[in-house]
C-alpha cells in the first residue's frame, strides 16, 4: 500500500512539472516571435528611430493576442524587444481605437517655427538691399558678405553672418548656391590710422584722377582732378590731406615720374616735398602694381560703381562734385569687406558713428551722384 501511495505521489509530481515545463515552453515561443517580428522590423526599418503605422498596428495586435489568451505577463518582453515604453504602447492603443489606422501616423517632431531662423523683418531687410543694389543699370552689386556686413553697421538686432545671408538670397532665389574660391594676395600691412599712405593715379576720358588712401582704415583722403599727371598735383592733394588729417609715417607710390626721377634715383619736386615733411617716401618694385593693390582696388571701384555710369561726362567741375559724393558714399557708409565689414571713416576715427536704434526703427535710402550711388541707414521710429 505504502509502495503504490508513493507511485502515485510520484506520477502526479512528474504531470505536474509537465505542465509547467509545457507553459514555459508556450511562453518562450511566444517570446521568440516577438523577438523575430522585432528584429525584421529593424532591418526593414534600417536607421530610422519611428515606427511606421503598420508596425505600430502589428505590435498592438500581438499586444491584443496576449491579452486574450491571458499572457499579460509577456507585456515587458515585448516593451523590451520592440524598444518602445508602456506608455507609449497604450497611447498607441488609444489613438487606434478613436482614429483607426490615421491616428498611428506619425506627426511632424520639428516646431512651426524654428527659433533660430532669422526674422521675417529681418529677410526682408536683406533682400530689399540686394534689389536696390542689383536692378538693372545699377553697378554696385552687393553680394551676400556685403549684405552680411551692412546689415551688422545697422545694429546688433540685424547683425547675421554671411553664410545666414547666403542661405536667404538662395531660398528666395536671389543667387545660385554654387560659389568659386576667391584668389587671394598678400597684405599691405598698417597697424594704425595715419601709419601709412598710398598714392596712385587712374585716367577717365581726358581726365586723370589723383587718389590718396590711409592703407589701415581704408579712407579715401582725398580725389583730384587734373589734366596732365605732374608732381604739382600730386603735391597739393598731400597738403590738403596733411591739413586735414595731420602727417603720415610713410607714403606708398609706384614708379612713375610724377613720383620719382625718370633715372629711379633722382628725387622729383614730389619726393623733396615728402623730405620736407618729415615723411619717408615707399616704392613698389618694378612691375609689382599688386604691392599698391588697395589703391588699385579704390580705383576698381570708383570706377564700376561710378565712372563707367558717366561716360559721357566731359565737364570737369560736374565730374569734380560726383567725386566728392563718391567719398562721402565710400567713407561714411559703404562697407568695406577688406577691414571686415566696417566703414573706413569708423575704424579711421576708432568711434561708432552712428548707435544701434535697436528694433525700433526706420530703414532709409540715401542717394548720392544723382542716384548712382544707394546707402542705407536706420532712423529711430517716432
Amino acid at each position: 500500500m505504502v509502495r503504490y501511495l508513493k507511485e502515485k505521489f510520484e506520477t502526479l509530481k512528474l504531470a505536474r512539472e509537465n505542465q509547467v515545463l509545457k507553459k514555459k515552453c508556450k511562453t518562450l515561443k511566444a517570446e521568440n516571435e516577438i523577438l523575430k517580428s522585432a528584429l525584421r522590423m529593424r532591418e526593414e526599418s534600417g536607421k530610422k528611430k519611428r515606427c511606421l503605422p503598420a508596425e505600430k498596428l502589428e505590435i498592438l495586435k500581438r499586444y491584443n493576442n496576449m491579452v486574450i489568451k491571458g499572457k499579460e505577463v509577456l507585456l515587458g518582453t515585448l516593451l523590451l524587444y520592440y524598444g518602445i515604453g508602456r506608455s507609449t504602447l497604450f497611447f498607441w492603443q488609444k489613438q487606434y481605437q478613436e482614429n483607426g489606422l490615421s491616428g498611428l501616423v506619425n506627426k511632424p517632431t520639428a516646431p512651426k517655427y524654428s527659433p533660430h531662423r532669422t526674422p521675417l523683418l529681418i529677410e526682408k531687410i536683406a533682400l530689399k538691399i540686394y534689389d536696390a543694389s542689383n536692378k538693372k543699370g545699377c553697378r554696385i552689386k552687393k553680394g551676400y558678405k556685403s549684405i552680411s556686413q551692412q546689415l551688422t553697421l545697422l545694429g546688433k538686432y540685424f547683425k547675421r553672418t554671411p553664410r545666414t545671408i547666403k542661405k536667404i538670397l538662395i531660398r528666395h532665389e536671389r543667387i545660385s548656391g554654387i560659389t568659386k574660391e576667391p584668389k587671394k594676395y598678400g597684405k599691405i600691412i598698417a597697424e594704425k590710422a595715419n601709419e601709412l599712405w598710398a598714392i596712385d593715379i587712374t585716367c577717365f576720358g581726358p581726365f586723370y584722377i589723383f587718389g590718396l588712401t590711409d592703407l589701415y582704415s581704408r579712407k579715401c583722403l582725398g580725389l583730384k582732378l587734373a589734366l596732365n599727371q605732374t608732381s604739382e598735383a600730386a603735391i597739393k592733394l598731400v597738403k590738403e590731406a596733411i591739413a586735414r588729417y595731420g602727417i603720415p609715417t610713410f607714403i606708398l607710390s609706384d614708379n612713375g615720374s610724377q613720383f620719382i626721377g625718370r633715372d629711379l634715383t633722382t628725387d622729383t619736386e614730389f619726393g623733396r616735398f615728402l623730405k620736407s615733411q618729415g615723411i619717408e617716401h615707399k616704392r613698389t618694385d618694378l612691375g609689382s602694381p599688386w604691392q599698391n593693390g588697395i589703391m588699385e582696388r579704390f580705383f576698381g571701384s570708383l570706377k564700376r560703381e561710378l565712372l563707367y555710369l558717366l561716360e559721357d561726362l566731359q565737364q570737369e567741375d560736374a565730374l569734380t562734385d560726383y567725386l566728392l559724393e563718391y567719398l562721402i558714399y565710400y567713407n561714411r557708409y559703404r562697407p568695406h569687406q577688406g577691414i571686415g565689414g566696417l566703414i573706413p571713416d569708423e575704424l579711421f576715427y576708432g568711434k561708432r558713428l552712428s548707435p544701434d536704434p535697436g528694433k525700433d526703427f526706420e530703414l532709409i535710402e540715401k542717394t548720392f551722384a544723382d542716384g548712382h550711388l544707394i546707402a542705407f541707414e536706420l532712423k529711430k521710429a517716432a
